[in-house]
C-alpha cells in the first residue's frame, strides 16, 4: 500500500502560486521536477486542497484540467475530477462542455466511465446532464443504465426524455421500470410511477404515492422545472 505524505509546505506554496498565477504550463512543468514521493504528494494536495484555495474559476480550472489529464491521465484524473465537483458545487467552476472537448477526444473508455460517475451526481441541469453524454456517447439502452444509477432531479428529466424516444420498446420501458423499483434511492419510486403512469404501463406490481391524472402527464413534457415539481411529491 502505498502512504501519501501530505504535508510538504515548500511542495504547497510552489504549486499555490503557480495556480494563482494560472500557469497552466508552470504547474506541468513543475511536476516533471519531482521526486516520486513528492509527486504522489501534488496529485493529492492538487485534488483535496489547493485547487478550491487557489479559487480557480471555469476559464482557469478546465485548461488545468485538460493539461494535467494529457500529461497523465492515471495520475490526475480522479485528482482532477475530485476537484472540479468540489468546486462545482461551491459554484466557482461551471460545467463547461467545449472546454472539456479535448479531454473526452483521447478519453479511453475507462476515463469516459470515471467521469461520467463522477457528474452525472453532481449536475444541476438536465441541459449539463445531456451536455456530458455528448461528450462521452454510450449506446441507448446504455444511456439509460447509467442514469438510473445516477438518480438526481436533472438525470431523472434526462432519463424521462431518452426513454420517450424509446416509448415504443415496452421491454425496455418495464426493465427500467423494475430497476427503479429494486433501488433504494429516493426517487427512484416517483421515477418509477412516472414511467408507469406516461407510458401506460400494465401489470407492475407497486402501489405509488406519487399518481399523476391525464391532465398532468401533458405537463411532464413542458418543462424540467414542471417535471421535477411533480417528481418531488411527497419526497423528503
Amino acid at each position: 500500500m502505498t502512504v501519501i505524505r501530505r504535508h510538504n509546505p515548500v511542495l504547497k506554496q510552489r504549486l499555490l502560486h503557480l495556480l494563482q498565477a494560472g500557469d497552466v504550463e508552470g504547474v506541468r512543468q513543475y511536476l516533471t521536477t519531482l521526486s516520486c514521493t513528492d509527486f504522489r504528494t501534488a496529485t493529492w494536495l492538487l485534488g483535496d486542497e489547493l485547487c478550491a484555495q487557489a479559487e480557480l474559476r471555469t476559464d482557469a480550472f478546465w485548461p488545468l484540467f485538460v493539461a494535467l489529464t494529457s500529461f497523465n491521465a492515471k495520475a490526475f484524473l480522479g485528482t482532477m475530477l475530485k476537484a472540479a465537483v468540489r468546486l462545482y458545487n461551491k459554484e466557482y467552476v461551471a460545467f463547461d462542455a467545449a472546454a472539456l472537448r479535448p479531454f473526452a477526444a483521447k478519453a479511453t473508455s475507462i476515463d469516459a466511465t470515471k467521469t461520467l460517475q463522477a457528474f452525472l451526481p453532481t449536475l444541476r441541469t438536465a441541459d449539463e446532464v445531456q451536455s456530458l453524454l455528448a461528450l462521452f456517447p454510450v449506446m441507448p439502452q446504455q444511456q439509460v443504465v447509467l442514469l438510473t444509477q445516477h438518480l438526481t432531479p436533472a438525470t431523472c428529466f434526462v432519463l424521462f426524455l431518452a426513454l420517450r424516444q424509446w416509448e415504443h420498446d415496452t421491454a425496455l420501458l418495464r426493465q427500467t421500470t423494475f430497476t427503479l423499483l429494486r433501488s433504494p434511492h429516493k426517487l427512484a419510486f416517483n421515477m418509477a410511477s412516472i414511467i408507469v403512469h406516461y407510458f401506460g404501463l400494465k401489470d407492475i406490481p407497486a402501489a405509488f404515492s406519487l399518481t399523476l391524472q391525464p391532465y398532468e402527464l401533458s405537463r411532464l413534457e413542458v418543462s424540467e422545472e414542471l417535471f421535477q415539481k411533480m417528481l418531488m411529491r411527497f419526497t423528503r
